[in-house]
């Protein structure tokens, strides 16, 4: 009997994430000739969401319908069990996103399947798969070969190059009608936040700040900057401490792990605990007015500046090139 891969989608304002193509890009790694399936809990995936999966090789979209104030981790929880248990794959794989991170540990602690936590590659060796993560808050890598038959995966954003599209083909839906028990803490309402903004493990490019930032004239600057460059805002514990940014928003060991195509770090020193959370970005312009700070390691480009002088310099010279 034929193994099936089982990947938990997740949609982001009706979109699909691309990490779920990185998953399935995963899943064929893993797969000989075994069946992919995607699991999705929420609204019904839209017509255009199901046409992009049909050009990979996923064999079928299964889902549930959550009402808005039922989609929290306690419900997400129990109706991927209810799936899994039903569709009784051998292998699941999340992204290691906000939702991967919380739901993984305890479908891993239902089903006794080893949970292996932030992968960033996956290779066949012999009859075993041999899997890289992060240590040390990413100062190594540990390779290790996973021989269970049965097992999780989170994988770490924007590490997987995306699947090979294919001869689209028809791809069947099944929807799976879950009996819900009421949750213990029901959600009572959900608010927008007044900043809108693309979220940070997508984001092509990401314009940071620290504590340099001091007030909240240095955050919309950056701002402005940000959205000058069609980039999404992002912070240090720094900034969050001085109270400039919502924690939502923090990048590091303690918040989002991130890899853009640029990472413009403004007036953020460069401590471990930032670095681990961008230094998987392609390319890193630091400004900073220490010459001596850290970031400028980590950076391709350096400014040594500072930021209420260069900023405004630079906002101008993108505003009279636009």
């Amino acid at each position: 009997m034929a193994e099936k891969i089982a990947v938990i989608g997740e949609v982001y304002e009706g979109n699909l994430r691309p990490i779920t193509l990185e998953c399935l890009a995963a899943a064929e790694n893993l797969s000989e000739d075994g069946e992919i399936i995607i699991i999705f809990c929420g609204e019904k995936p839209t017509e255009i969401i199901c046409q992009e999966i049909s050009y990979y090789s996923a064999a079928k979209i299964v889902w549930t319908s959550l009402d808005k104030k039922e989609r929290i981790v306690e419900m997400y929880n129990s109706c991927l069990q209810k799936i899994i248990e039903k569709e009784k794959p051998t292998k699941i794989i999340f992204g290691n996103t906000e939702f991967g991170k919380a739901v993984a540990p305890y479908i891993s602690e239902k089903l006794s399947f080893p949970l292996f936590s932030n992968v960033m590659d996956l290779q066949r060796k012999d009859n075993a798969m041999r899997a890289t993560m992060p240590v040390f808050s990413g100062k190594l890598h540990q390779i290790i070969n996973i021989d269970f038959p049965q097992f999780i995966i989170t994988l770490k954003p924007n590490s997987f190059k995306m699947p090979m599209k294919k001869e689209q083909k028809n791809i069947p839906i099944e929807e799976m009608k879950i009996d819900k028990k009421a949750p213990i803490f029901p959600l009572i309402q959900m608010e927008k936040s007044s900043e809108s903004r693309k979220d940070l493990l997508d984001a092509k490019v990401i314009v940071a700040g620290g504590r340099g930032l001091q007030n909240e004239e240095g955050y919309h600057l950056l701002q402005q900057l940000a959205s000058l460059v069609d980039g999404t805002v992002g912070v240090s514990r720094g900034a969050v401490d001085l109270g400039v940014a919502d924690i939502s928003l923090l990048i590091g060991q303690t918040g989002k792990t991130v890899s853009p195509d640029i990472y413009i770090a403004c007036g953020i020193s460069g401590a471990i605990q930032h670095i681990v959370g961008m230094n998987a970005a392609k390319t890193v312009v630091a400004i900073n007015n220490d010459q001596k700070a850290p970031i400028f390691e980590e950076a391709d480009y350096g400014v040594v500046g500072d930021i209420f002088e260069v900023l405004p310099a630079l906002i101008k010279e993108l505003e009279s090139y636009k």
